[in-house]
Formats: C-alpha cells, structure tokens, sequence
C-alpha cells in the first residue's frame, strides 16, 4: 500500500479472517501521532485495508495474516513519539507485560478481543433479575483481580528480597574491603620500621668509618712526632762527642806546652 491510497476505519469486524489478520498496537502516544502516522509505518508490511486509531492504542487491518505477524515482529518494542509501542496480533491472548506507574489496558482489548472472536448467540437470552445479574458482576469482578493483587504482592515480595540480598552483599564487600586496607597499613608499617632500620645502620656505619679514620690519623701524628723526637736527640750527641774531642786536644797540647 502507498500512503496516496485511503483506508477504512473499520477494524473490528466479526470475521474470523480479517481477525487473525489484524494488529493491535497499545501504549501509542496518539496526541501526537496519527493515522497517517501509522499507515505510513505500517503499510510497508502488505497491503492495509483498515485503520482505526483511538485514544491510547490502535487497531491495522491487514489483507492477509502473514502481513500482520511480520508486522508485528518488526515494529514490536519500537518507540514513537517518546513512548514505547505495544504490538501483538487482536486475535491472539495478549502477554501481559506489567510497568511501574502505567495501567494494564484491560478492558478496552478484552472488549476488542471478544467482538472479534464471538459470534452473537443465536440462542434467546434468558431474563435475569438486576440485582442477581449485579451480583454476578460484582464476583467476577472480585476473583479478575485477584490474580493481580497477588501478583503484585509476589512482585513486592521478591523485590523486598532482592534488596536484602543486594544489601547482604554490600556489608559482604565492604568487609572484605575493611581486611584488605588493614592487611595493606600493616605491610606500610613493615616497610616504614624497615626503612628506619635500614637508615640507622646506615648512619651508625658511617659514624664508625669516621671514628676510625678520625684515630688513624691521631696514630700517625704521634708516630711521626716520635719520629722528629728521637732525630733531635740524635744530633745532639754528636755535637757533645764533638766538643769532648776538641776539649781533649786543647788539654792536650797545654801539658806538651809545659814540658817544653
């Protein structure tokens, strides 16, 4: 179908045929998007051949039932106009798929459902009272939605357990990050005790090398005073041999003096 080609705004019809071959699209944003909108989107699965777009949700009207299940595989999940589409065939049960803050759309697609399906009864209807036909209502009303509240109750039951589970494994993790940071400042105050002994080695080596030089050389001052010392002593000797020598000689050449 081209988008120039007019459809029908006629999609719920009692046919069987065109039931099986017809799209239900929910969840669509349609204060802003329109027929044409959709027909465009659509019409390139097959042929169309009617249309109906209400408030919310919508109906496409194929020519045959392949269009309409290729149809809705392709554009399933799509989202248009900030909303994300709703797509499954009219004549099959519809999944449900349950939001947060979003209503379940019931009833309109249980009534389009049952107008498509169902013939009209070609049986008399029986004439009931008011106030039982209110009553049965009432009861079926009660036990439609009692799937739902407990549904939502087990929704609320294992969300609640998700979240001590998450929380179990918060405290899990964070004790595991407690032993790992203690395990971490007790190897820093290893290595800080083994630095600082390692330096007071260092400098108490080095403290020893320098008392050791420092009284090595006191040792060689002393020994080479000692050694200027005993040179000095020496060279007064000679010069006392010297003098007695020379006391000699003048003696004696006094006395040969006097024999003469």
């Amino acid at each position: 179908m081209t988008g120039k080609t007019q459809t029908s705004n006629i999609t719920n019809k009692t046919d069987p045929r065109s039931l099986n071959s017809r799209v239900f699209i929910g969840n669509l944003n349609t204060a802003v998007v329109k027929k044409t909108d959709i027909e465009l989107i659509f019409a390139k699965y097959g042929k169309i051949t009617g249309c109906s777009v209400h408030k919310g949700f919508a109906f496409v009207q194929y020519a045959c039932e392949r269009n309409a299940r290729l149809a809705v595989a392709g554009e399933n999940t799509r989202v248009l106009a900030g909303q994300t589409l709703d797509i499954n065939m009219a004549g099959e049960p519809r999944p449900y798929r349950p939001k947060v803050g979003s209503k379940r759309p019931f009833s309109l697609y249980r009534i389009f459902d049952i107008h498509g399906r169902l013939a009209p009864s070609p049986r008399a209807m029986i004439p009931i009272k008011h106030s039982r036909l209110v009553a049965l209502s009432t009861r079926r009303t009660k036990n439609s939605f009692q799937p739902k509240m407990s549904t939502s109750s087990h929704l609320k039951t294992t969300s609640s357990g998700s979240l001590c589970l998450k929380s179990d494994q918060l405290l899990t993790i964070k004790k595991e990050l407690s032993q790992i940071k203690i395990k971490i400042d007790s190897l820093l105050g290893r290595l800080e005790k083994i630095e600082q002994k390692q330096l007071a080695e260092a400098e108490a080596h080095r403290k020893h090398e320098k008392a050791y030089q420092s009284l090595y050389s006191e040792t060689e001052e002393d020994v080479d005073q000692e050694h200027q010392e005993a040179g000095s002593w020496e060279v007064t000797d000679e010069g006392d041999d010297g003098n007695d020598r020379a006391n000699g000689e003048l003696i004696e050449n006094h006395i040969s003096d006097v024999d003469n």
